[in-house]
This record gives C-alpha cells, structure tokens and sequence, in this order.
C-alpha cells in the first residue's frame, strides 16, 4: 500500500482542507501545542516540530529542501565539500552541521542562521499546497531542542500566507 493510501485510511490522519494550513497552524499556536505534525502531499513528507505553539524545526524528505541543497544554493559549500561531509555524517554518525561546523566550513552562529533559513523554507512551503492530509503527535520537548524561528508563531502564518495565497484562494478558505 502506498503511503498516501496509508493516510487516507488511517483515522489518526486528517485532510489538510479540513481547516487549511494557516488556520491549523493558528490552533496549534493558540492552544500552545507541543510535538510532531506530520504532513504529506502526493510523495512530499514535512515534519514540523511545534514547542508551546511556536513551530520550532522542520524538516522534508524532497531533497531540494535539505541544509546541504541550501548552502550549494547560496554559494557557502561547493558539492565536494558537501559530499565530503556527507560521508563523514555516515561514518562518525553526527549531524551534518556539526561537521560543517568541525572543518570550519561554518560559523555555529552562521548553521544557526542557515538552520533557521531551512526550516522556515519548509514550513512556508506547506502553505502553497492545496491538498494533503495531516496528524498532530503529543511529545514533551525540552526547551534546548528547539531553534527560534519567530518571536510569534503567528508571523509565520501571515509571511506564510502573503507568500502562498491569491485573493481567489483566500476567499475560498
């Protein structure tokens, strides 16, 4: 079974039109929600991590929106270096950014910048889809695990919202 089929049997899994990504991102923060929401649209899967409503991480399985594809992008790492440090997130099992920021290929000031970047890609570009199904996951976090990407969750939901809908859409929603 593929995994969109997965979704729309499963009861845990919900239909995106439902209430639309800004509105739910918005309960999420009103209610000051904290754990996994799981996204999927046709093959994409978009995990956003949410600490007291605020999304906090996200990360995608399309590989355009990975930390690598990002510094090739704005010019920071070339693909040997990239590639490089790839083999040795496989060998030493650490995180990619922490050998980034080993071979001094990177400031931490400037990961956090570029992680920051990452995941506000992601999650703004769930709001241009117009279909999918979600799943919200209770999880207590700790407050070190999570990289503030806005001082209100709810700066996102207008960037996310300017960026992704057309007047027409809006009005639908």
């Amino acid at each position: 079974m593929n995994k969109t089929a997965q979704t729309q049997n499963n009861p845990n899994w919900h239909p995106l039109a439902e209430l639309g990504f800004p509105r739910l991102l918005f309960r999420f923060a009103k209610e000051r929600a904290t754990g996994l929401l799981y996204l999927t649209f046709g093959e994409q899967r978009v995990t956003v991590v949410l600490f007291q409503g605020a999304p906090v991480f996200a990360n995608s399985n399309v590989l355009q929106d990975s930390l690598g594809n990002l510094l090739i992008t704005r010019g920071v790492l070339t693909r040997a270096q990239l590639e490089e440090a790839v083999a040795q997130v496989k060998s030493a099992g650490k995180q990619l950014g922490a050998i980034l920021v080993h071979k001094n290929l990177l400031t931490a000031q400037d990961l956090l910048q570029y992680l920051r970047e990452q995941i506000k890609a992601i999650i703004l570009k769930v709001f241009s889809w117009e279909g999918g199904h979600y799943y919200f996951e209770v999880q207590q976090l700790a407050k070190r695990e999570t990289i503030s990407l806005v001082n209100n969750p709810v700066e996102i939901i207008i960037a996310g919202v300017r960026q992704s809908f057309s007047l027409g859409r809006l009005m639908q929603e």
